[in-house]
């Protein structure tokens, strides 16, 4: 009878083969053992030994078989290398340590030892020649690729076994590329390199149709949003450097656009388009570091606009659409020459100012116009207006009425302190009417600034009623002349009329160009092209 005693067992330990190097692995284990004798004396040798490999402790089936012949001993201790015996029965190889358990039977001299021992861990590092799991992901779910427009592509596999993500290169096999798919194995974000090297981001929609992306478009960067038709909102960097942000209409017009100034990159654009991507709303900053905003009409010509004069005043004008250019209906600005005094004019269909209101060089406001009127609401008939017109004279005037009564032929009208107090010193004066048929007449005895005495005349003495009107010239309006010449009217009324909007920023100077394409496809050329690129590297 023989035991047997188990010194040592050693795998040389192998790698993934998904390694991008393979190195090659010695498939044996080192194997040594001790032969001892009934009384436990270590044995002579040389002794056969034969090896067997079983999937259970007690029967079972035997995986692998070899035989080492005239094993040399020392002390009764032998040393092999399982894997190296000759005429072996099997393969010794990972797929022998699948399983869940192994066990190591062996004979010496023909004298089968029990129990069988069972393996340890260290024999099935054998199976890391082929891993099963990487990081604990099944190698099941990591399949190489390769041909196609993908080079040395990796795809991770969801438990349909259809790709989850794919790492690969694009149609250019130096160009990268990351797909995360679908339950279809099909593209639905990406992140590549694209074109001539340029890197991009995207992401798709269930049918595929890409929803946005990030791109580079020249020396710029481009991000767009798609809907379903195509049409975009999109933010591009231009190669000079400025950002522009476009909004498309469902139509593929524009709508919206903001960006630089087409001759002034550091000036800004906002421009609102109607359905054909007319303009029709613009703020810009001009060449001159000025603002303008306007509005333009049916004609293409500014109806409202918004200017900063050379002067650093400002103007709003209202036109109409009379003639080539428009007329001039109404104009907010300043006093031609002075920038600091206020006016308001309003035009005929010539663009000649009819009425306004202004501030004088003598700091008045004055209002000018063909006919001055008031207009009420008729009280007994509805329905109605009531329009009255304005006396008018030569001169700045104000006046003063009322009625006094005659006490033995004499009075005194004392005039109110706020007629006192606008009236210019010198300038009273006043209008008597006798409210009796008996009066000998009526006379002013003595008139002042404050005051004045009247009588009846002929020393008479009647006790009646007097109607009477003072008036005076406004004080500070003494030199009003009441003719001047027309153009000296136009300066003081009003500025003359502004430059026209479209000569300080014509459409065709605006800062971008339209980036809608012809016909039904509206997606801007700068963004067709990065989406092209994408479609072109994605799987589909």
């Amino acid at each position: 009878m023989h035991r047997h005693l188990v010194m040592t067992s050693l795998l040389l330990i192998g790698v993934c083969r998904l390694s991008s190097v393979r190195a090659d692995v010695p498939a044996t284990i080192n194997y040594q053992g001790q032969v001892l004798g009934a009384g436990g004396a270590p044995v002579a040798g040389p002794v056969n030994v034969d090896i067997g490999i079983w999937d259970a402790a007690n029967g079972g089936t035997r995986l692998y078989r070899e035989q080492h012949l005239n094993t040399p001993l020392a002390n009764g201790v032998y040393t092999l290398r399982l894997g190296t015996g000759p005429t072996p029965t099997g393969t010794f190889n990972a797929a022998t340590f699948e399983g869940a358990n192994r066990w190591l039977e062996l004979a010496i001299n023909g004298e089968t030892l029990s129990p069988r021992q069972p393996f340890s861990s260290v024999a099935y590092a054998l199976r890391a020649q082929d891993a099963e799991t990487v990081d604990g992901v099944d190698s099941a779910a990591l399949m190489p690729r390769a041909g196609g427009n993908f080079t040395g592509g990796v795809t991770v596999n969801g438990p349909n076994g259809s790709g989850n993500v794919l790492l690969g290169a694009g149609t250019n096999p130096n160009f990268g590329f990351v797909g995360a798919l679908n339950d279809a194995g099909q593209s639905r974000a990406s992140l590549s390199v694209i074109g001539s090297g340029d890197g991009s981001v995207s992401v798709a929609r269930p049918n595929g149709d890409i929803a946005a992306l990030m791109g580079v478009v020249a020396n710029g960067g481009l991000m767009t949003v798609l809907n379903s038709d195509r049409n975009v909102a999109s933010f591009l960097a231009t190669d000079r450097g400025a950002g522009k942000l476009e909004l498309l209409g469902p139509n593929g017009q524009r709508n919206v656009l903001l960006g630089p100034n087409a001759n002034i990159a550091n000036h800004g654009v906002v421009t609102l388009h109607d359905a054909q991507g007319v303009i029709k709303v613009l703020i810009i900053v001009d060449e001159n570091a000025q603002g303008i905003v306007d509005v333009v009409n049916t004609k293409n010509l500014p109806a409202v606009g918004v200017r900063v004069m050379p002067t650093g005043d400002g103007v709003v004008f209202l036109e109409g659409p009379e003639g080539a250019i428009g007329n001039l209906n109404v104009l907010l600005g300043a006093v031609s020459g002075d920038p600091n005094r206020g006016s308001i004019s309003v035009h005929d269909h010539t663009s000649v100012a009819k009425a306004g209101l202004f501030v004088n060089s003598q700091g008045k406001g004055q209002i000018f116009a063909d006919v001055k009127n008031f207009v009420v609401d008729h009280p007994n008939h509805p329905g109605k207006k009531i329009i009255y017109t304005s006396l008018e004279g030569p001169e700045v005037a104000i006046y003063h009425r009322g009625v006094v009564r005659l006490a033995d032929g004499r009075a005194t009208i004392e005039l109110p302190e706020h007629f006192v107090a606008l009236a210019a010193p010198g300038s009273v004066t006043m209008q008597l009417t006798p409210v009796s048929l008996q009066s000998k007449g009526l006379g002013i005895a003595r008139i002042t600034d404050e005051s004045v005495d009247i009588g009846e005349l002929y020393d008479g003495t009647g006790s009646y009623d007097v109607h009477y009107v003072v008036h005076g010239l406004r004080r500070g309006y003494e030199d009003h002349h009441p003719v001047v010449a027309s153009d000296e009217f136009q300066a003081r009324a009003a500025q003359p009329r502004p430059p026209d909007p479209l000569e300080i920023a014509p459409p065709v100077s605006l800062p971008l160009r339209s980036l809608a394409t012809t016909g039904n496809d509206s997606t801007p050329a700068e963004t067709e092209a990065v989406l092209s690129a994408i479609h072109a590297i994605s799987p589909q």
